[in-house]
Formats: C-alpha cells, sequence, structure tokens
C-alpha cells in the first residue's frame, strides 16, 4: 500500500465518529510514527504527511466527548512528538502549530477548553523531548522559529 494511502487510511479512522475506531486509528497512527521515523523523506513530502495527520488528529480530537477520554487522549497525542527523530519532530510540531492556527477559528465556546488542554499536553510533550535532549541549543533554536 502506498504512502499517501496509508495517511488517508488513518485520517478516516483519526476523525470517525465512533470512539473504538478512532482509538484503533490512534493506535496504527503510534506504530506508523515509529516505522518511519528514518524515513529518508524530503522535509517537504514529511511536512504534507504531517499536515494530513493533524488535520484527522485535530478532528479526533474534536470528536472526542467525555472529560475523561479527552483528558487521556489530549495526554497521549502530547507524547507522540516523543516517538520521532528530532529531524521529524520539528517538522511535526511546525505542523501541529499550523493546523491549530487554521482551525482555531471554528472551535466554538463548548470546545476551547479541551483544545487549551490539548495544547498544554502537547506543549509539555514538546519540553519533554527538548529535555531528553539535554536542552541542547541546537534543538531550542528550532523550537523558537516554529513558535
Amino acid at each position: 500500500m502506498a504512502d499517501g494511502e496509508v495517511v488517508k487510511g488513518l485520517g478516516k479512522r483519526l476523525a470517525h465518529a465512533d470512539k473504538a475506531t478512532r482509538d484503533e486509528g490512534f493506535k496504527a497512527l503510534k506504530a506508523y510514527l515509529r516505522q518511519s521515523a528514518d524515513a529518508p523523506e524530503s522535509d517537504t513530502v514529511l511536512r504534507s504527511k504531517f499536515m494530513k495527520i493533524w488535520k484527522a488528529l485535530f478532528y479526533c480530537f474534536w470528536m472526542c466527548d467525555k472529560i475523561p477520554v479527552q483528558l487521556e487522549l489530549s495526554h497521549r497525542m502530547g507524547q507522540l512528538v516523543n516517538t520521532l527523530t528530532a529531524r521529524s519532530a520539528f517538522v511535526f510540531w511546525e505542523c501541529y502549530q499550523l493546523t491549530f492556527a487554521r482551525e482555531w477559528e471554528g472551535v466554538d465556546k463548548w470546545r476551547v477548553n479541551k483544545f487549551y488542554k490539548l495544547m498544554r499536553d502537547m506543549q509539555q510533550g514538546m519540553f519533554v523531548f527538548l529535555g531528553r535532549r539535554q536542552w541542547a541549543l541546537e534543538y531550542i533554536l528550532k523550537y523558537n522559529r516554529v513558535m
């Protein structure tokens, strides 16, 4: 199966209305990210894939209704960056930022707090990522560029 088809299939499962299907999609996404972490792709190809994945993740979280489920999913999403290589992690982080900038105006007053929680968990995940790399200046500069 071509990589684009895999990403499309993941996207459909992540944004599905059924929680069990979303959970299955999230599990498959983690496996996919681990497997493709060292793929010799250009940043442009990686960015294209991650933008599709982040759109699906955004709507996966959008569809998540119960608070305990939201908290657990938010935490899991925040830790995704730590499954990637440094190069991939910064492209992933950039795609997260771009997705939120693009989709934020559509977040209604009933969902804003859960998305704030996701933003905090994403920030925490990135700080864990940076801490595991001893807060190397190279990575801090990349982080600042994205922010």
